[in-house]
């Protein structure tokens, strides 16, 4: 059967090569050995035929590679070319395979070992005794094959027969031979009839049939990157994995059990079993200990896929038969499915397309042709390739993220963010509906099962990462119902780990899950760079982090992700510097990544570098104009610029892609503060405060907001909310003193002031702050000093100019008083601030005070 197979293997591991060494087909002291005895063997796999009218098949040519590959391995009996003849394709003509099998009889001797093995088409031409029916060589046509190009089955019988009778070898006969196809004998069964008169049982003979002789053959990719079903299992089984008893040899029961179980099971909802034909306790293999646990441990790693099949053929056949309504309505399903409407009330979400009204939908379809009688023979197809189509963007996406080396991406893949997050929302509604179709005894429900769990607590992780205990539950309950039914899964390690390092505020856990993602997945570079950047920018633990690093370098040292997470680890520590050589060097390994630029320009934004902030984060807007981080940090640096109007768009449409984003609302509360537009101002930083009331700039800023309109008791509270989630932060120290100031609190002020002097001695503010609570308690001295020295830190600093003016005016030193508010207003002292400041007030009394004004301010004082 030809076989569509729609995804890529998820973590594909190099199994052929665990294929190519650690059993023997026969033991020494098998009764049939003798010290010299010799195997021999013949391999056929055809996948593209000469004739266009027999169908192709995808993986013949290979299963027969990897089973002759089998064969040349010490564990196959190292057999070279003098005892090997392998023949695929264009290679394998009728003349060449007589010719071979004919080779065999002229060579083997008594106690010698025979392996035929053909995997290609098989048919009949007519129902006739005499014609048992014909193995398709190469060059067959595609009518009339006794015309040649073929090979007859009673010639393949009198071969083993004369083989295992007359020269007393013992021969094994495996064929894959029955695919579906528009072949000459589909409408007589031609492919049943030749599976049947191969099943024909004879003495010493071991015979290994891919099916039963009215069942078809699968063949796909979810099996071992391009193979069929019953080939890699058969390989495998040999190996080991079907030595039930561990006796460290395989026998012909043991082979047949372990087909039945792999083979049955992957098929469904088709029907596949394999027949195995012999004496049941006969050996076919010692099993190598070692290579056996390197196959075991290679498929631990193997996440467990499901394919879509094809049956040409077989679907040409049954719609000839039936009624243009059913075959109409066939035709829409294949197509729905094809283009993935699934459900009626389904919109279009990432690859997903919306629903015409005159298109139904496939699940619709589905129900109504799985009750036709007539389509009885391709349900199971319609089964397979819905279930398989529902879950194939979800098997997608995991492996774009699960990838390791060199071309591997993040999680979220190289799409816009917010469609990523839009098409994953769909995904736990298929998968659920795929498990459903397969039914709990399928081999992939557990694992439909457990991805729906994983994308819904993905979905609802991402949906909020603000701190939020009772989120965080919610999120690390669907994870773990995802491990109840399939456990050891990396992804769903990594999403524990963010999720306590978001909403749980839980770093030793952060790393936990993080070591068990990559104890699941060692080469897997996010679990390190996510638990790094959440080490170091939520914990302060940036120890903790390099150590996650380090090991990421030790995977992959030219991956971009590596280097973009070093440079955060640098911002966290403000080594600037470094910070920015590693983000440049992000970029330059990958000059695609949105969040690079954005970053890039955040570092820009924080050491004030703003004509280079700007180019940088429309970059990454140009990328990726879905990610809200991009559009906060861009309206950041229009508020720091002093563009308000361009800031505010930016930061609308950051909150309006991602309404979760504080820094985002805080940015648009600050926008609103600078231009006075207060009320819009409070009503934004309460957002943001509602959605994560441990972000320390938030009260920052709705405390600046309170103290600009005189709020002083809401601005107190809101400085020492700040203060307690960073008590090392001098600006905002210094402003709970200019509350206590303002309210004349001058004891509780001073101190204050005090402290933020000795977080920062470079900081003027303070100083002249302080300078006015000595003034205002009568320390003249103590005042000059602090005024002066703001004055050194700053000599544009208009308030502590104001202050010595203050001072002089106080100490009747009027001129020189006078001469240090000309000054302010050289600095930018506006004329109301000035006239009604009441530290000034024995200075506007003097006549010199209105000429000063009238020479600065003529349009506010007339003569």
């Amino acid at each position: 059967m030809k076989i569509k197979f729609l995804f890529p293997l998820l973590l594909a591991c190099a199994v052929l090569c665990a294929q190519e060494k650690g059993a023997s087909p026969l033991s020494p002291a098998h009764p049939l050995t003798r010290s010299s005895a010799v195997t021999r063997a013949v391999v056929v796999g055809i996948s593209d035929y000469q004739d266009p009218l027999i169908p192709d098949l995808r993986f013949a040519d290979r299963d027969a590679e990897a089973f002759a590959n089998f064969l040349r391995s010490p564990a196959g009996g190292a057999l070279d070319s003098d005892h090997l003849k392998v023949l695929t394709n264009q290679n394998a003509t009728a003349g060449r395979v007589a010719e071979a099998l004919d080779g065999l009889v002229e060579q083997t001797k008594e106690g010698d070992q025979v392996i035929i093995y053909f995997s290609g088409h098989g048919d009949v031409e007519r129902k006739t005794i005499s014609q048992p029916g014909f193995l398709l060589c190469w060059d067959s046509p595609s009518r009339v094959y006794m015309g040649g190009g073929t090979y007859s089955l009673a010639f393949l019988q009198e071969i083993v027969s004369t083989l295992s009778v007359q020269n007393k070898a013992k021969v094994v006969v495996v064929t894959d031979a029955c695919h579906a196809g528009k072949l000459a004998g589909s409408q007589i069964g031609g492919a049943a009839m030749t599976a049947a008169n191969l099943a024909k049982q004879y003495a010493n003979e071991v015979k290994i049939l891919s099916c039963q002789p009215d069942e078809f053959s699968l063949e796909g990719e979810q099996w071992g990157g391009g193979r069929g079903c019953f080939s890699y299992h058969l390989v495998d089984g040999l190996f080991g994995l079907a030595d039930r008893n561990g006796d460290s040899t395989v026998t012909v029961g043991e082979i047949d059990r372990y087909l039945e179980d792999r083979v049955t099971t992957e098929a469904n909802p088709q029907s596949q079993v394999p027949m195995l034909l012999g004496n049941k306790t006969e050996r076919l293999a010692t099993v190598s200990a070692a290579i056996l646990a390197e196959l075991k441990k290679a498929k631990a790693r193997r996440m467990p896929v499901f394919t879509a099949t094809e049956g040409r053929g077989l679907e040409e056949e049954i719609l000839a038969k039936l009624d243009s309504g059913i075959v109409q309505k066939y035709v829409a399903f294949k197509k729905a499915v094809t283009d993935k409407r699934f459900f009626s009330d389904a919109s279009k979400v990432g690859e997903v397309q919306n629903l015409a009204d005159h298109e139904p939908a496939a699940d619709e379809l589905y129900a109504s042709l799985s009750t036709e009688s007539g389509l009885a023979p391709l349900h199971g197809f319609m089964k397979r390739n819905y279930a398989a189509a529902l879950q194939d963007d979800a098997q997608q996406t995991l492996n774009a993220g699960l990838k390791t080396g060199p071309d591997a991406s993040s999680f979220r893949g190289r799409m816009p963010i917010l469609i990523f997050t839009e098409k994953v929302r769909y995904y736990p509604r298929c998968l659920d509906r795929a498990a459903e179709l397969l039914g709990e005894k399928h081999y992939m429900y557990a694992a439909l099962k457990a991805r729906k769990y994983f994308f819904e607590g993905y979905l609802m992780a991402a949906a909020n990462q603000n701190p939020s205990t009772e989120h965080g539950k919610q999120v690390l309950a669907l994870l773990r119902q995802s491990l109840h039914w399939q456990p050891e899964q990396p992804h769903v390690f990594w999403q524990m780990s963010r999720v306590f390092g978001w909403n749980l505020l839980q770093p030793d856990s952060v790393e936990h899950y993080a070591w068990k993602a990559l104890e699941a997945h060692p080469n897997w570079i996010p679990p390190c760079t996510h638990a790094a950047y959440l080490l170091s920018l939520k914990f302060n633990r940036q120890d903790r982090a390099k150590v996650f690093l380090q090991r990421a370098v030790g995977i992959d040292s030219s991956s971009a992700e590596i280097w973009h997470s070093w440079a955060i680890l640098d911002l966290s520590q403000n080594n600037y510097a470094d910070a920015e050589v590693h983000f440049k060097k992000s970029i330059a390994l990958d000059s695609t990544d949105a969040i690079a630029w954005t970053n890039l320009g955040y570092l820009y934004n924080r050491t004030r570098r703003y004509a280079e902030a700007e180019p940088a984060l429309k970059q990454a807007v140009v990328l990726d104009s879905t990610y809200a981080v991009s559009w906060n940090n861009l309206g950041q640096m229009y508020n720091r610029t002093r563009r308000y109007a361009e800031a505010e768009h930016a930061l609308k449409q950051a909150v309006a892609l991602d309404s979760a984003l504080v820094a985002a609302w805080s940015n648009l509360g600050s926008c609103y503060n600078a231009t006075q537009r207060y009320p819009e101002a409070e009503l934004v930083f309460k957002k943001a405060l509602a959605l994560d009331s441990t972000q320390f700039a938030v009260w920052h800023n709705i405390g600046g907001m309170y103290e600009q309109t005189h709020r002083y008791a809401e601005a107190g509270s809101a400085f020492k909310k700040a203060l307690a989630l960073d008590s090392t932060n001098a600006a905002v120290w210094n402003y709970l003193g200019y509350i206590y100031l303002q309210t004349l609190r001058y004891d509780e002020a001073e101190p204050i002031f005090k402290k933020t002097i000795a977080l920062d001695s470079t900081f003027a503010n303070p100083r002249r702050h302080l300078g006015m609570v000595c003034f205002k308690t009568k320390r003249p001295n103590e005042a000059r000093q602090n005024f002066q020295k703001a004055l050194a830190l700053n000599p544009n600093y208009a308030p502590a100019i104001l202050g010595m003016a203050y001072l002089l005016a106080a100490e009747g030193k009027t001129t020189e008083a006078l001469g240090y508010v000309e000054q302010t207003i050289g600095k930018g002292a506006a004329f109301q601030q000035l006239e009604t400041d009441t530290d000034l007030a024995p200075l506007r009394a003097l006549p010199e005070w209105r000429e000063l004004m009238k020479k600065h301010f003529p349009d506010k004082v007339k003569d």
